[in-house]
């Protein structure tokens, strides 16, 4: 009889563990939303919570063109964001884009989000993670050296951190990316 009860009250213990785990879940990803929103719409940005939303799929449908051609396990908000072939893009599997932020500051049309991909070993595709990606429009190549994680393609500059995005140090990540596209 003291087994049982036992037994009971360790199953409530752990269900409500586990709805505290949930419910904090959610909210976090709630506030990491409203914090994103705020900061674009007090800066006249554009934001796109893209995967940054629990319902996506669903999202997407109203936010993506109705002719674009869907690879199989890809989304649809990594083609559209995130169509690049250098590191960290392009590789593993999971790909996720959330949290887009764009608008233009000083000169420069920008874009940014959360990036995060699973790595695989065995393809060697380099260590997965979270990635804070920063990229602005640059027509032209840059010409200097461009430093360790930026790089030029596509008529774009762009800059990744192993975080997630951060609302505060943007406008300085922009304004570097601008320093290397001027060349100084």
């Amino acid at each position: 009889m003291d087994v049982v009860i036992l037994i009971l009250i360790l199953i409530v213990v752990i269900s409500a563990f586990v709805v505290g785990i949930v419910y904090w879940a959610v909210s976090y990803a709630q506030k990491s939303n409203k914090e994103y929103q705020a900061f674009a719409s007090s800066h006249g940005y554009q934001f796109d919570r893209a995967q940054g939303n629990d319902y996506y799929r669903d999202y997407s449908k109203k936010k993506m063109d109705q002719d674009r051609t869907i690879t199989p396990f890809q989304s649809p908000f990594v083609e559209k964001y995130a169509n690049f072939t250098h590191y960290p893009f392009g590789r593993g599997h999971e790909r996720k884009v959330s949290y887009v932020i764009s608008g233009a500051y000083k000169d420069w049309q920008f874009r940014a989000f959360t990036y995060h991909f699973v790595g695989n070993t065995l393809e060697q595709t380099g260590p997965g993670g979270v990635f804070s990606v920063v990229m602005i429009e640059c027509p032209q190549p840059p010409q200097v050296q461009l430093p360790e994680q930026v790089f030029y393609e596509n008529g774009v500059l762009c800059d990744y951190q192993h975080e997630n995005i951060n609302v505060e140090t943007l406008h300085d990540r922009i304004e570097k990316l601008g320093e290397l596209a001027k060349g100084l």
